[in-house]
């Protein structure tokens, strides 16, 4: 429903200013597949997404293939507050897959791009929407954004509330809240 009237109101944007009314969505953490909730509009979107692990990126392109996204791109990376080598844990199951601060066994090396990079890859303006999934980096992809960017309408962050360690879920808030953006739903 959200997607549905931010769509609304971009598409009456656009049109004023004489631009076809399209959404450019960055999904950050993209592997598998794509939320049906934006695959439902997907004739009005742009899609860019990103992971770091190859095998899902493989997945989300044959997904993708079955869509009708206007333009469809996929970079092998992950998002972060800098542009940097990183590490990637990977699961047997390949469901969760984290970004860690040092290698460790059953992890691979990978790049992180800085968010407002990744905003940026649109062949029309930036990124409006920004879908991010990535397992307990969230606030590292959220410190790398650019917020101010007049063009993001919508932020959906999906987080895990982990009762064994700690939860950034209040600083997320607090740092999305002071650039104006507020919670519209908490599944």
């Amino acid at each position: 429903m959200l997607i549905k009237f931010i769509s609304n109101i971009v598409g009456k944007r656009l049109f004023y200013k004489d631009k076809i009314g399209q959404l450019n969505l960055l999904d950050i953490g993209c592997s598998n597949f794509i939320p049906k909730h934006f695959c439902k509009f997907d004739k009005y979107i742009n899609y860019i997404g990103c992971d770091p692990d190859d095998i899902g990126l493989s997945k989300t392109e044959s997904f993708l293939n079955k869509k009708n996204f206007i333009n469809k791109q996929l970079f092998n990376v992950g998002a972060s507050d800098k542009t940097q080598e990183g590490f990637l844990l990977i699961p047997k199951k390949r469901t969760g897959s984290k970004v860690v601060k040092k290698k460790i066994k059953g992890s691979k090396n990978i790049k992180l791009v800085k968010t407002s990079q990744l905003q940026d890859l649109f062949i029309e303006n930036e990124a409006n929407i920004l879908k991010i999934d990535c397992e307990g980096h969230e606030m590292e992809v959220v410190n790398g954004m650019n917020l101010e960017n007049n063009s993001l309408l919508c932020i959906e962050v999906e987080c895990t509330i982990n009762h064994k360690g700690n939860n950034q879920l209040g600083e997320l808030i607090n740092k999305l809240e002071k650039k104006d953006f507020f919670i519209a739903s908490i599944r």
